[in-house]
């Protein structure tokens, strides 16, 4: 996994770009849970950008990411009962369960050895109830064309800017270059670049059944349409995918 100055002492531009309101979402995911209330956990939490949503709902939440910038974002946002936790995503454990656990925006490709995707999947198991949901938006697919690029706009420090995700294929196995960009108005700007592995839809589904958990189902980017859980996943970005413990 790579030691990112965005995930570190750049996470305030993380914040600025992905710090979007999300109640709405958290209380689809905990309707199709069947889950009420109870306890939230989020790997690679970052700022906790999706746990403010739960929190607001009046779930319990706990957070676990290894960088001390995106952990202090993430305690300055909630306060309501949470939980911190610095610690390795592929290995973790917890007091006490969780009731339900999600990973939002393609956080698993940092995970870029199947290996890793195999432990990451067995902490996360051992922390939740049984019959609890772990639900992880990733894409499913085949390796991008070199160039594709997707922008929107961003304030920083009361300053407009604009953020910047590109892609291009580095290896034949579905590791790829990501690359974030922070683009001022008056020229100054951040950009770093980093592996990630997007999963096809054959190897995500050897990994997860071989793990504590069945591919239940799996929705669009709004968790409004369910999705057929098959190759055609491959056509659709940003997938949420429900993950329910044996």
């Amino acid at each position: 996994m790579a030691d990112l100055e965005l995930y570190g002492p750049a996470a305030h531009y993380y914040e600025a770009a992905f710090g979007w309101d999300n109640v709405e979402e958290a209380q689809r995911i905990a309707a199709l849970s069947g889950c009420e209330q109870g306890r939230v956990l989020e790997p690679m939490c970052g700022p906790a950008r999706l746990l403010r949503g739960f929190a607001a709902i009046g779930f319990e939440v706990v957070g676990v990411d290894l960088s001390p910038e995106m952990l202090e974002l993430a305690a300055a946002s909630i306060t309501t009962p949470a939980e911190w936790i610095s610690a390795d995503v592929r290995d973790f454990s917890l007091d006490s369960g969780c009731d339900l656990a999600v990973c939002p925006v393609n956080s698993v490709a940092h995970l870029t050895e199947p290996d890793d995707l195999v432990r990451h999947l067995s902490a996360v198991s051992r922390n939740l109830y049984s019959g609890a949901s772990y639900w992880v938006q990733a894409d499913l697919s085949e390796p991008r064309g070199p160039g594709e690029r997707w922008a929107w706009e961003i304030e920083v420090d009361g300053q407009p800017a604009e953020f910047a995700f590109s892609s291009s294929t580095t290896e034949t196995d579905g590791v790829e270059e990501w690359t974030y960009e922070v683009i001022g108005t008056d020229g100054d700007g951040f950009r770093e670049s980093f592996p990630a592995r997007i999963w096809t839809f054959d190897q995500w589904r050897q990994i997860i059944d071989a793990s504590a958990f069945t591919h239940e189902s799996s929705f669009d980017n709004d968790v409004l349409e369910r999705l057929i859980v098959d190759e055609s996943l491959h056509d659709v970005q940003l997938t949420w995918h429900q993950l329910v413990k044996r």
